[in-house]
This record gives C-alpha cells, sequence and structure tokens, in this order.
C-alpha cells in the first residue's frame, strides 16, 4: 500500500514496515510499505509474529530485505544477498527481479502482485527469531508467570536491543527458514494452497535431517540441527522444568506448524525461544 499516513495502534501513530520505493504505471516513483487502512484485518502485519489471528504463524520476521536493513546492502529488497542458492523454488520465482533497478519492484507492484503472478510475496530466504523481537517477558518461562499478550503490553511489540541478549553464543538472530540442508523432499503438501503455485517448501523445524545454516548473537554462523535443538530442549526441560521453546501461546504445543513437517520432529527452536532474546536455543557442550 502507498503510505497516506500511520497505522494507529492503541490510540497511537504507528510507523508502517517500508519496503522501499518503485514505478508506478501512472506516475513517479512510489514509496511502498506494509500499511493497511483496516486494522481489524491487517493489524498483525506489525507484530514480528502473530498468534492468534487469520494470519497466524506470519509477522515481520520474515523480513529481512525491507528498506531500513537493504539501505545497508545494495539498497535493493530484490537482490541475491537475500536468498540462500538451494532456496531454488522461490529462486525459480524472484531471480528474475535481481536486475531491477528499483528498492521494491518492478517485481512487485500494488496492482500487478508479486513475482509468482497471484499477489503473494516472495519472501526472502532467511528469517528473524521473532521471540527476540518482543519484549522477553512476552515468551516469559513458566516459572515468571509465562506467555504475556504483546498488544496488551505497553512495551510487548518494542523490539530489545542487542544488547539485552543474554547467551549471545546460545541465541539464534537468524537462520535459513526453509529446509535447505540435507533435504529429502522439495513441496510440502500440507500447504497445498501456499505460495509458490501450491508448492511451499518444508521449513527448516519440519525435519530431523534439518541442519539450517545460523546467525548467532555473538556474530559466529553454525549449523543448528533440529536434533541437537530437540535434545537441548528435553534436557533443559529435565534440569529446569520447562523447556527452551514456549508450549504456552496461542500456538500450544503444535508451535510454529509442526504438525505439518516431514516426519516426527517436534521443536519450534528460533521461533517461539523461551524468554525471548534473554533465551538460548541450544547449550552449551
Amino acid at each position: 500500500a502507498a503510505v497516506g499516513n500511520f497505522h494507529m495502534l492503541n490510540g497511537a501513530p504507528h510507523p508502517p514496515l517500508v519496503l522501499g520505493y518503485g514505478p508506478t504505471s501512472d506516475g513517479p516513483d512510489r514509496l511502498y510499505a506494509w500499511w493497511f487502512s483496516n486494522p481489524a484485518a491487517y493489524s498483525p502485519i506489525l507484530s514480528a509474529i502473530n498468534f492468534d489471528h487469520a494470519w497466524v504463524g506470519f509477522g515481520w520476521f520474515r523480513a529481512p530485505n525491507v528498506q531500513s536493513i537493504h539501505n545497508y546492502l545494495s539498497k535493493r529488497a530484490f537482490d541475491p544477498v537475500f536468498w540462500a542458492p538451494k532456496d531454488d523454488i522461490p529462486l525459480s520465482y524472484v531471480q528474475n527481479c535481481f536486475e531491477a533497478p528499483y528498492e521494491w519492484g518492478p517485481c512487485y507492484s500494488s496492482t500487478t502482485g508479486g513475482p509468482d503472478g497471484d499477489g503473494d510475496v516472495i519472501y526472502p530466504s532467511y528469517c528473524f527469531s521473532p521471540a527476540a523481537m518482543f519484549s522477553p517477558d512476552v515468551l516469559r518461562n513458566p516459572e515468571a508467570g509465562g506467555f504475556q499478550d504483546p498488544w496488551s503490553m505497553v512495551s510487548g511489540l518494542r523490539v530489545p536491543a542487542m544488547s539485552h541478549v543474554r547467551y549471545a553464543d546460545l541465541k539464534t538472530h537468524m537462520l535459513e527458514h526453509h529446509w535447505l540442508q540435507q533435504r529429502r523432499a522439495d513441496c510440502n503438501s500440507a500447504f497445498a494452497d501456499g505460495t509458490y503455485d501450491g508448492c511451499e517448501p518444508y521449513y527448516f523445524n519440519h525435519s530431523w535431517e534439518s541442519v539450517p545454516v545460523t546467525l548467532f548473537y555473538d556474530g559466529h554462523v553454525a549449523g543448528l540441527g533440529v536434533r541437537e535443538a530437540e535434545a537441548a530442549d528435553t534436557r533443559n526441560a529435565v534440569q529446569s522444568g520447562y523447556g527452551l521453546w514456549s508450549r504456552d501461546t496461542p500456538l500450544g504445543s503444535n508451535g510454529y506448524f509442526i504438525a505439518e513437517g516431514y516426519d516426527f520432529a517436534a521443536t519450534s527452536f528460533h521461533i517461539l525461544t523461551t524468554d525471548g532474546i534473554r533465551g538460548r536455543d541450544r547449550i552449551s557442550r
């Protein structure tokens, strides 16, 4: 949507999530952003991840190529740096956009839709940890009172400073959203009505074989396997009485689309990290 004014959130203006400037068919370049005039329907886009709306599981944690970030790189939302070489399904739709000289477009417009032609935006291969994008009190551990709705809190949606991290070498900051390493299957039939003409990829937490390449808060990059994450979660539950990811959010024990997985992997590390940015997704060896 074109930016006309700010979205009103709890009576106060809330800035839009700016995507960048792009061409229009009837005039000069225009600023595009995730901003909507119907807050009842679209306000969840202002949340890092949506817990209990029709857009459940979606949020701006999937958009690391917004203007505030891509300005530090190539100044373009559609740039190869945001897509992993092995992420071939999204790449098949978006690779023709990489030479576009615009921040946002011509691969996206408010009238013609996204690169796949049906109005869907092709999201980058990498995603932030939405748990770390809320106040740490949103995903509190059970001993501290458990989950709180971020929309009910004064600072629930405020992104903590990176200095708030408690276990910088153990807390994930960004990783590959799709199952790319040691992948055994492409299209996930559980998402037959999803993007990419019904060929939605499996997600990083959908198989025991998945080992997403991960950026941690201390700046190091390493593979964090689903098996390792599950083992760490179990060990922490035995020692402290609760796991490394929160089961008491409105997403419940299914967490981040666990039921739609390839095998019996059952983890939502990175997405629902207990205690948010103050938590951890792996344990010291």
